[in-house]
């Protein structure tokens, strides 16, 4: 891009045009999303399982490998569920609890992967009440600017369906590692407060939200540090010796959904082969 337009910003501005000119609105937004919500992938994958029988609000509790090749799970239930391998997809300190009792060296590695929590404040305001146009998608902060919040986006303009019409939906972040006690001390109406404050200047609000949902994502963040992909080669050789045991999830290779759904897919390609060997 930087060798065909000069620059890179040149470049972004060049498809930015030929976006627009290929486009039935210049409202059209380039995003997508789910228009029921992320848990309708889930509901939809669950209806698309055949012959698979689905444990739902049953949590697990532990995990441990058999000398037989296969795994024993233990349920909050108390009742035991064996099964030939297993695909642990918690968070990597939570997995480090089930590994300790029969592979310290793996709990020790998961349990040096730092989690940040993180808060998302939704603001529903009506339009009218709020003067900046809000034609684009909304904004990050740079940690060296004296702001509480880390980022805003305007899911109304991002995306279709979100609010009505003659209303705006905002949802605003807050924490990041090593700034996230506010999310976990906090109340509520504390953190949307905090939110709407922050809002007010930079987009010219002039009123009250009608609607503020804060939703809380405790330890919920994994942090890649600088070394992490040598912590996950160390992983994968101290759980060598138990080939049913599988790890995925954000913690690993990647935080986003299509990174997530690309580990599920590989672990569960690595237990079936497992499953047919054993």
């Amino acid at each position: 891009m930087e060798r065909q337009h000069g620059s890179i910003t040149r470049g972004i501005l060049h498809l930015r045009r030929q976006r627009h000119r290929g486009s039935a609105s210049r409202d059209t937004s380039p995003f997508v999303a789910l228009r029921d919500g992320m848990g309708s992938l889930v509901e939809r994958l669950q209806q698309s399982l055949r012959e698979v029988q689905v444990l739902r609000s049953t949590a697990v509790v532990g995990v441990t490998p058999l000398s037989d090749g296969g795994v024993h799970l233990s349920l909050a239930t108390g009742e035991p569920l064996r099964a030939d391998a297993v695909i642990v997809t918690v968070p990597a300190y939570t997995a480090a609890e089930w590994l300790q009792s029969w592979n310290a060296k793996a709990a020790r590695l998961l349990r040096e992967i730092p989690y940040a929590s993180t808060a998302v404040v939704s603001l529903a305001y009506r339009r009218q009440g709020v003067q900046h146009p809000l034609d684009g998608s909304g904004f990050l902060v740079p940690r060296t600017e004296p702001l509480p919040i880390t980022g805003c986006t305007w899911s109304s303009s991002k995306w279709e369906g979100r609010a009505p019409a003659d209303h705006v939906l905002l949802r605003v972040f807050i924490g990041y590692a090593g700034a996230d006690q506010i999310v976990e001390q906090q109340w509520d109406d504390l953190l949307a407060r905090v939110a709407h404050d922050a809002l007010c200047p930079l987009l010219g609000i002039r009123e009250e939200p009608v609607l503020a949902r804060v939703h809380r994502w405790l330890k919920a963040m994994p942090q890649y540090e600088v070394g992490h992909a040598a912590r996950l080669k160390q992983l994968e050789e101290a759980l060598s010796p138990f080939p049913m045991v599988h790890l995925a999830g954000s913690a690993y290779r990647g935080v986003g959904i299509p990174d997530c759904v690309k580990q599920g897919r590989e672990a569960a390609e690595k237990a079936w082969q497992y499953a047919l060997r054993s």
